[in-house]
């Protein structure tokens, strides 16, 4: 399983997973991937085939982070085996979950995943390089992650309108005693 994803400044995601085992045999199809109904018209499902390994490729564009957690459970039930969360707090996103691979054969496992963000990364338990961060899990353990990316909420209100409009405010209140000055003062 290689997973990268890159959350985007709206608080969407985007990204590809690699869902795929060693081929046993030339019509070998891989694990199957079932999409969530609600999930369906988002996310892309094509065929993987390369060296060796057979499965599917899920790609996806514009996910919320509720969503991307609930893709998380589309492998079936490797995907039982996956804890993911995403939620914002503020100005900061955090991301934690656990992999368990106790049952996970060592041989020919490979289990990664990346994760980009529009802004800093402040914490993490992977390997962090400013606005990225990657985890490669061990099989036939249970491995845990964690980060904590900062960057602005687009929720929340703009310093510049908050500016802009109590600039307007001021100038009509103003506007306002000056007009009524001019008038009582007749």
């Amino acid at each position: 399983v290689q997973a990268a994803l890159a959350v985007q400044p709206d608080d969407t995601v985007t990204g590809q997973i690699v869902v795929a085992t060693p081929e046993t045999g030339p019509d070998d199809p891989g694990p199957t991937i079932t999409l969530p109904p609600d999930l369906e018209s988002d996310v892309d499902v094509s065929e993987y085939r390369q060296d060796g390994y057979a499965g599917s490729v899920v790609r996806f564009d514009g996910l919320t982070f509720e969503q991307t957690a609930t893709l998380t459970q589309a492998a079936g039930p490797a995907g039982s085996k996956i804890r993911f969360e995403m939620r914002r707090a503020g100005g900061r996103v955090l991301v934690g979950g656990a992999v368990d691979l106790t049952t996970v054969s060592v041989d020919r496992a490979d289990f990664q995943l990346k994760m980009n963000f529009p802004g800093q990364v402040l914490e993490s338990n992977g390997d962090a390089d400013s606005s990225e961060v990657s985890w490669t899990f061990t099989p036939g353990e249970v491995g845990d992650f964690s980060a904590v990316a900062a960057y602005p909420d687009p929720q929340a209100p703009s310093p510049v309108n908050w500016t802009l409009g109590l600039a307007v405010v001021v100038a009509l209140a103003a506007f306002a005693v000056v007009l009524l000055a001019h008038r009582t003062r007749n």
